[in-house]
């Protein structure tokens, strides 16, 4: 049986300032616990204009006006280079505007639980009827508005939550239900934003296509988002809903749920019911998350940053039939994270994008582009994440030296011809490698790719039901006009081969903490560790530890330094520092256990401190002869009270330090005279 295709995508954005400030979760959170915060003061003045959303370089790729190529070469920051007549409406989509898009929620509101104020319910209608996307009973679902009395009359009823235009007051959304807290106003607005974002996409998709959505036999929703009520919160089901509103009505369909990596299985299942021959045409659609909007609002406003993370994405995409043209989806080839393949990122790796490879005989090289999380750096890096998309690239390089496919100094050159630049809003599912499937489908298309890798990744125990992770992968390539049944590999079975085998013993590295796989898996970004440096006690001097501190923090970003000595805030701020005051050398080792004990810092570098037994340290120095690295371990503390034991102990250290650090088999030297026969 032939392999199913993707026959056509859509891309759509919703830029939501005003949603921002009222239904973000970090806003609506701060405003519980903090009303009279410095950042409620101040974030308001970081919301971007609708002309600057929409002239976003970033943006104007995800809906098709340039190319992942094009934005490479775009110097950052992106924010400060708008493109220069940019246009709202792309080869794959749009983005709307805010007033617009209540009026979308307004029209596939199938509850009357969406109030627009009449004036403006009038404005919207005049400019929604000019949009591809109007459909002819559009003008009925949108009404004539509600007079402003009657609207102010029912927010003071309390069980609604307003919808605003910048200041203006323009309607608001009611509660579905008295008691029930899965319908509240609060749940039905976060609920209709997702159904009206994902209509707006398979509109454009219907429309973009020229296709019949009597034709569409099966929808899949995919979003962050579950609705339902106070017996089955879950319960569904967006597609149908969506589906209704964009007049797919011999469509049936559901909903899946994976975290990030939902996109990816919805895509898998959607290839397997096409091949299989169930139905002919899969839609899978996604709407947009209002909780996830201004997320990491803090860091960008703390940073003087526009507050990058204010729009709602969408997309749909056709999977169909085998047509002889379009790329296929390789079911032959699809990656997975088992419950057994372990939670380190080498592991994840290994089981998502090397094992599927492995099946089907293909080197890492040899596919011409992966799309893992394809979240904008601009927004990720102030909030400590680094760049995601170079991270995962990289890991993958990583990968491909393991086997010998690159060498070690090929690494960036791999990630410049096998990677892209981030450019989906964080919005969880959908960075996850869909946003790159319409650039593949073009690039294939047009003879310029042969295949790429399709990867979804996600954290299963934010729902505290789990520590587990999650990822799925697939391969999508030309389509080489087969019509018989391709020879396929059982995907239960296990390909037990020695380089893999081998390959995985080298890897078996120490897991990352949770709060680090969470950002690096998901795109909910906590805090970037923070090591204390004490400036005081160094034979080098004070001015040689803050600028060993500055290199530290340009060196990848994924920590945050924080001088304890005597260095004013101001002046290590201006280093891109941060900084606690303490005039001399008892003080700073007292600041700095204080700091230490209250967790305002996780760990600390530090000289001429008393260790208690058991204590001992690792240091990473570089040989001034060779210029060859070296782990010491250890130049003071004392591990335990027996000098071998301690030697021994040191040893372990030593090589776990190595590891960490990407050096897979470390080899020991004893550098001492006592006891060093007997280690």
């Amino acid at each position: 049986m032939d392999f199913a295709v993707v026959k056509g995508v859509s891309y759509a954005l919703v830029h939501a300032p005003s949603l921002l400030v009222h239904m973000g979760t970090t806003q609506t959170v701060e405003r519980e616990i903090n009303p009279d915060s410095e950042y409620l003061n101040q974030f308001q003045k970081h919301l971007r204009s609708y002309p600057e959303c929409v002239a976003y370089p970033a943006n104007q790729v995800y809906i098709g006006n340039m190319t992942p190529a094009e934005l490479a070469k775009v110097a950052r920051p992106w924010y400060e280079r708008p493109v220069s007549g940019a246009s709202r409406y792309g080869k794959w989509g749009e983005v709307m505007p805010e007033d617009e898009f209540y009026g979308l929620m307004k029209i596939v509101d199938s509850f009357g639980l969406v109030v627009l104020e009449e004036s403006f319910a009038k404005e919207i209608a005049a400019k929604m009827s000019e949009s591809p996307i109007w459909a002819d009973s559009d003008a009925a679902r949108l009404g004539d508005g509600t007079p402003a009395t009657e609207l102010q009359a029912t927010l003071d009823g309390g069980r609604a939550e307003p919808l605003y235009v910048g200041d203006r007051l323009v309607g608001c959304v009611k509660a579905a239900h008295e008691r029930d807290r899965a319908l509240t106003a609060h749940v039905m607005v976060e609920n209709l934003a997702t159904k009206a974002s994902g209509v707006l996409a398979l509109r454009h998709l219907i429309n973009l296509n020229g296709l019949d959505a009597q034709e569409i036999d099966y929808i899949i929703e995919c979003s962050e988002e579950s609705c339902g009520d106070m017996n089955q919160r879950g319960g569904g089901n967006f597609a149908k809903a969506i589906g209704e509103m964009a007049g797919c009505s011999g469509a049936t369909g559901s909903d899946v749920r994976g975290f990030c990596a939902a996109p990816a299985h919805a895509m898998v299942y959607a290839a397997s019911l096409v091949q299989s021959g169930v139905f002919r045409n899969v839609v899978v659609v996604a709407g947009g998350a209002t909780a996830k909007l201004g997320m990491n609002g803090r860091d960008h406003v703390k940073k003087g940053l526009p507050l990058l993370e204010d729009v709602l994405g969408a997309f749909a995409i056709l999977v169909s039939a085998n047509d002889g043209v379009s790329p296929v989806i390789r079911t032959d080839a699809v990656g997975r994270h088992t419950i057994g393949s372990g939670s380190s990122p080498q592991a994840v790796m290994t089981a998502i994008v090397l094992d599927p490879l492995e099946r089907v005989g293909l080197k890492l090289t040899e596919v011409d582009k992966y799309s893992p999380e394809m979240q904008n750096p601009e927004i990720t890096e102030p909030a400590g994440a680094g760049d995601v998309p170079k991270a995962n690239f990289k890991m993958i390089a990583a990968l491909a030296v393991k086997r010998g496919e690159i060498a070690r100094t090929d690494i960036d050159s791999f990630v410049a011809e096998h990677g892209l630049p981030g450019f989906a809003p964080t919005q969880g599912h959908v960075p996850s490698g869909v946003p790159s499937i319409g650039y593949f489908r073009d690039e294939i298309m047009a003879g310029r790719m042969r295949r790429a890798q399709i990867i979804g990744k996600g954290s299963l125990f934010l729902g505290r039901m789990t520590n587990l992770f999650d990822g799925v992968s697939f391969l999508f390539e030309k389509n080489e006009g087969r019509t018989e049944e391709k020879a396929q590999a059982p995907q239960g079975g296990a390909v037990a081969t020695e380089s893999r085998d081998e390959l995985r013993r080298i890897m078996a590295e120490p897991e990352l903490s949770r709060e680090m796989a969470e950002g690096l898996e998901t795109g909910r970004f906590g805090r970037r560790p923070r090591v204390g440096l004490t400036v005081l006690g160094s034979e080098h001097g004070p001015e040689e530890m803050v600028t060993g501190a500055e290199l530290a923090a340009r060196a990848g970003g994924d920590v945050e330094v924080v001088l304890v000595g005597p260095v004013s805030p101001d002046d290590a701020r201006s280093r891109g520092l941060d900084a606690v005051w303490a005039g001399d050398e008892a003080s700073q080792h007292a600041r700095m256990e204080e700091l230490l004990d209250s967790g305002e810092l996780d760990a600390c570098v530090t000289m001429h401190y008393t260790f208690p037994i058991g204590v001992s340290t690792v240091g990473r120095v570089v040989t001034p002869g060779r210029g060859r690295e070296m782990f010491i371990a250890t130049t003071t503390g004392t591990s335990g009270t027996d000098r071998v034991e301690n030697m021994m102990k040191n040893a372990v250290y030593g090589i776990a330090a190595a590891k960490a650090c990407g050096v897979s088999r470390p080899s020991v030297g004893i550098l001492n005279v006592d006891g060093a026969r007997q280690v």
